[in-house]
């Protein structure tokens, strides 16, 4: 009688789940691998905290070179209007342009930003649980667009780095392919929203796109091409929102 002794055959070790800063640098050098351990662990938090913190500095920085120009040159056409007197005009001039307006006006649009990524989030949702047909959460969503934002704040902070340096206001600065449009004389806001939507499809704005297919691939369990044709669409329509606020914004011609 012979006894057969089966070898335990060694598994390989899971991957390790990287720390929240390891995964910050894992977005921008191996994105495939970023999404490692998000199915187990709510780690969306940190990479808003890093975009929420980074864009209101941008905002802080920028203010009175850019922000408050549109402000006043929104509140200049009221002027012309007579929908405003002069006196009035000044009042709101020294109440943006001072360390309380600044504060106010900065948390405003940052909240604004913020708003704006959880409402995409709920695209994104969408697109994984019911287009891809997968088990994918709101919380996944999260994940995903959030991580994937650290790429997108690339444009943001050269956006307003563009502005400081060169004195520009945002409507003014672009960083895509909205710079092959010719600057009118009169900018109108469809114009606006145009350059708007075509610095979406710039070299940064794609690069920001494909992060956000890998991560929708890697958390949903789809294929990466059918992630990419639902991910790619879904950026589109983020670009159409994104550019539709910045016309809105812009002031008439």
């Amino acid at each position: 009688m012979s006894v057969t002794i089966d070898a335990a055959v060694p598994t390989p070790d899971a991957a390790p789940i990287p720390s929240p800063l390891a995964r910050v640098g894992l977005i921008f050098t191996r994105p495939t691998r970023a999404w490692t351990g998000l199915d187990q662990r709510v780690q969306w938090w940190f990479p808003l905290l890093i975009v929420a913190g980074a864009y209101a500095l941008a905002l802080l920085a920028t203010y009175h070179k850019s922000y408050l120009p549109m402000i006043m040159n929104s509140i200049d056409q009221r002027v012309a209007s007579e929908q405003m007197s002069a006196d009035q005009a000044a009042q709101v001039e020294r109440m943006y342009g001072s360390p309380g307006g600044m504060a106010i006006m900065t948390s405003i649009l940052s909240v604004q930003y913020l708003l704006v990524i959880f409402v995409f989030s709920l695209l994104v949702w969408l697109g994984g649980a019911f287009i891809l047909g997968r088990p994918f959460r709101y919380r996944l969503a999260l994940e995903v667009t959030w991580w994937a934002e650290l790429v997108r704040l690339v444009q943001v902070v050269a956006d307003h780095a563009v502005a400081y340096f060169g004195g520009l206001d945002l409507l003014h600065v672009h960083t895509g392919f909205g710079v092959l449009l010719p600057e009118p004389e009169t900018p109108s806001k469809l114009f606006t929203a145009a350059g708007r939507f075509l610095d979406m499809l710039g070299p940064l704005g794609l690069w920001y796109a494909a992060v956000l297919v890998l991560g929708l691939s890697a958390l949903s369990g789809a294929p990466r091409k059918a992630a990419a044709w639902v991910g790619g669409g879904i950026y589109l329509i983020f670009a159409l929102l994104l550019a539709a606020l910045s016309g809105l914004s812009a002031p008439s011609s």
